[in-house]
């Protein structure tokens, strides 16, 4: 077996009569029959164990970087000193979890927990820039700086009054003066940290700039024009989505993913760069992982996997019918044909809005 892998990987998809090139180097290196097996049960369940095992890490992963931007932040408030070296090593070992299963990190991205809210929405952002980052080609260096970026992008708000954080009513004209505060403040504790490099440097930048809008609106005001750097670009975009589909703090309350999508749109080339906005939707999806759906089936269900191919098809996993609540949940493949017809089997008929009905998506997608 070894030989024919090697022999396959060192022959030129190009050239003229490649399969009898092929057969005769295999007569020559003593292959002269090729067995083929059906995959034994076994291995199918070791596969399966792997990928359980695979997706026990990869959750390993993120909850840990939710601990870390809790440490860091409960130790900014409290003055003492933010382990910026192991900070670097959590979010290292997030782009490789990444790399090997994004899609379950979109999954991951769908916790909103209220009472951790600024350490969750702290990594979801770094997770969401880092696909974003990965999809422009980013190297595994640069990701790195760039997921460190976004989980300290809010760094800031740890010096504004927990009263403020967490206040139920809209803001008044004071209250948005004293939270418009916050990327200075940011700034000013990374400076502090005194170990600035390539990543605190980058960090610095994000944290000034990333409630500063593409068109310059938005804060801190400057005086002069100014080019917003990519990896703000990026995590404006990262921070501005998982916002508004969290519904906290200033955004009371949580959009349906799709609204989000839609809404943030609308303010493509002025609060978001055009290209970068359409490549995360491109990656999103027309429905996000963790939209809530009504089929044509009358099924209700959550989209847990996009579509790269075709958008509106994504995965979905029912969890209701007309009948009510389903005991054992299905992923349905939307994109799957009804041979009988020619027809989709499913069609998503419209989104919903999971907050309206109590429904907890990430219940449904994530073991945690």
């Amino acid at each position: 077996l070894d030989k024919f892998v090697y022999l396959l990987n060192h022959f030129d998809s190009e050239l003229p009569n490649l399969f009898e090139l092929i057969f005769n180097r295999l007569l020559e290196v003593g292959i002269i029959h090729i067995g083929i097996e059906k995959l034994q049960e076994s291995n199918l369940k070791l596969m399966d164990i792997a990928a359980l095992d695979s997706r026990k890490i990869a959750k390993k992963t993120f909850f840990k970087a939710i601990s870390l931007a809790q440490e860091i932040m409960t130790n900014v408030r409290h003055s003492k000193a933010v382990n910026l070296a192991k900070a670097k090593r959590v979010v290292q070992t997030l782009v490789d979890q990444i790399i090997k299963d994004e899609a379950l990190f979109l999954e991951l991205t769908t916790i909103k927990n209220f009472d951790e809210y600024t350490f969750v929405h702290s990594a979801n952002v770094s997770v969401l820039s880092i696909i974003l980052g990965m999809r422009l080609g980013m190297d595994r260096k640069k990701l790195s700086e760039l997921g460190f970026s976004a989980l300290f992008h809010d760094i800031g708000k740890v010096k504004l009054p927990i009263d403020l954080i967490n206040k139920p009513a809209d803001y008044d004209e004071l209250d948005w003066a004293m939270m418009q505060r916050h990327p200075i403040m940011g700034v000013k504790t990374l400076i502090l940290t005194r170990d600035i490099d390539e990543y605190t440097s980058r960090a610095v930048l994000v944290v000034f700039e990333h409630h500063m809008h593409l068109d310059l609106s938005g804060y801190p005001k400057v005086r002069n024009n100014r080019n917003i750097n990519l990896f703000t670009r990026i995590v404006n975009i990262a921070d501005a989505y998982n916002a508004m589909t969290s519904g906290r703090v200033y955004i009371k309350e949580a959009i349906p993913p799709q609204e989000a999508l839609r809404k943030m749109v609308r303010s493509s080339g002025v609060n978001f760069d055009p290209v970068l906005l359409k490549l995360f939707v491109n990656i999103m999806g027309i429905y996000p992982v963790g939209s809530l759906v009504l089929l044509d089936t009358k099924e209700i269900g959550i989209v847990f996997k996009p579509n790269i191919d075709n958008p509106y098809r994504p995965k979905v996993k029912i969890i209701g019918d007309a009948k009510g609540k389903k005991e054992i949940m299905e992923i349905v493949d939307l994109n799957k044909i009804d041979d009988s017809t020619g027809t989709f089997k499913r069609s998503i008929v419209k989104g919903l809005d999971a907050n309206k009905y109590n429904i907890h998506v990430a219940k449904y997608l994530v073991d945690y």
